[in-house]
């Protein structure tokens, strides 16, 4: 549903935005759809890549977990203890170095998410001010209320993209 609702609501966020303060609008509106989301949805991407990688090295520890529970008498009495211990710790600290890795992803996903919003609003307003504009408090909250709904819209959108990818992983 948002697939079809984002685009119409963009267009719609796009003409509220020129009548308010001009093409300098658009012109921020264009570096947030080709800059910024274009930079989060790389992320996004890779944020599902590298999930995948996770759950396949959690699979396996889980693997090996549960083969030394159910043969954990074999396991003694032949000495295996260590040997199993080592494999299990090996590919729990590579889990935890990708989980680490992931979260990296996503907190630099985040912090482009909120400087965007503050870079759009102040490419808006050099550029409104540049041509010849002025500034108005209706016309700056306005203008930071739809870049907040464009790129909170456009933020949902891509959560979904990755929420599906998570999905696709399980």
């Amino acid at each position: 549903l948002y697939i079809i609702w984002v685009p119409i609501l963009s267009i719609g966020i796009l003409a509220l935005g020129w009548y308010v303060i001009g093409s300098a609008f658009a012109a921020g509106f264009v570096m947030l759809i080709f800059g910024f989301i274009p930079i989060q949805l790389w992320l996004s991407k890779k944020f599902a890549m590298m999930r995948s990688k996770v759950a396949a090295l959690t699979d396996q520890r889980v693997t090996l977990v549960s083969q030394a529970v159910s043969g954990v008498r074999v396991m003694k009495m032949s000495g295996w203890e260590d040997s199993f211990e080592d494999r299990i710790v090996s590919i729990r600290t590579k889990e935890v170095d990708q989980i680490e890795r992931v979260n990296r992803y996503r907190a630099l996903n985040e912090a482009v998410f909120y400087v965007s919003n503050v870079a759009t609003s102040v490419a808006v307003f050099l550029i409104h001010v540049g041509t010849g504009g002025v500034l108005t408090p209706m016309n700056v909250f306005t203008t930071m209320v739809l870049v907040n709904v464009a790129q909170l819209d456009i933020k949902i959108m891509a959560m979904a993209v990755m929420g599906v990818s998570e999905c696709s992983v399980s």
